[in-house]
């Protein structure tokens, strides 16, 4: 992996891309980063060694989405919203409702990130979690500003595709498999072993 003439590692010599690295380092296999500097929990770069294959990411997403979803939908039939065959029907809680269900998710990352598992259900079912820069668990203080971070970017109409866009290239391109909000808050997220 170590080119003799320079002592600069492939990955930095143009061959950056590497297929089996970024769609196949599953489970417990080395990735070529971790060849490269060590195998500990924190390489000689300050690249935690054991970070998540993008594609969890994506799944621990989908979970979580159909986790809000579920909710969100007991959240309006709990709430009296109903359709019916004159058109929608709302009693006075659920005009309240898109409140209430942005409390809970909210509440959903904060507590589960911040407090519990420095996770959300859907990367605890996959087995994957959030860290600091530092290789320690998010407190509630990081997890919030993660969150914020990422509801801003997120939010911004037009945008926000184009930088969904831009953190998938990243997570599957970059040495350290960041999107750009833990670019931003200096978070990695690694397998939780």
């Amino acid at each position: 992996m170590i080119d003799e003439q320079t002592d600069a590692p492939e990955i930095v010599k143009g061959r950056f891309i590497n297929v089996n690295f970024i769609f196949f380092s599953m489970g417990s296999q080395e990735s070529d980063l971790n060849k490269i500097y060590g195998s500990s929990e924190t390489g000689a770069s300050g690249i935690p060694s054991n970070l998540a294959n993008p594609f969890l990411r994506i799944v621990a997403f989908v979970i979580d989405s159909i986790i809000l979803g579920v909710v969100a939908f007991l959240f309006l039939v709990v709430s009296g919203f109903s359709m019916v065959a004159g058109g929608a029907t709302l009693s006075p809680l659920a005009a309240i409702t898109p409140i209430l269900f942005m409390i809970f998710a909210i509440a959903y990352f904060l507590v589960t990130e911040g407090m519990m598992w420095s996770a959300s259900p859907g990367k605890k079912i996959v087995g994957i979690k959030i860290v600091k820069e530092d290789g320690s668990n998010l407190d509630l203080v990081t997890a919030l500003i993660r969150l914020v971070v990422k509801s801003i970017l997120f939010a911004i109409p037009f945008v926000n595709f184009l930088i969904l866009l831009a953190s998938l290239f990243f997570m599957f391109t970059s040495p350290k498999k960041q999107a750009i909000h833990d670019m931003i808050v200096k978070t990695y997220v690694v397998e939780n072993k």
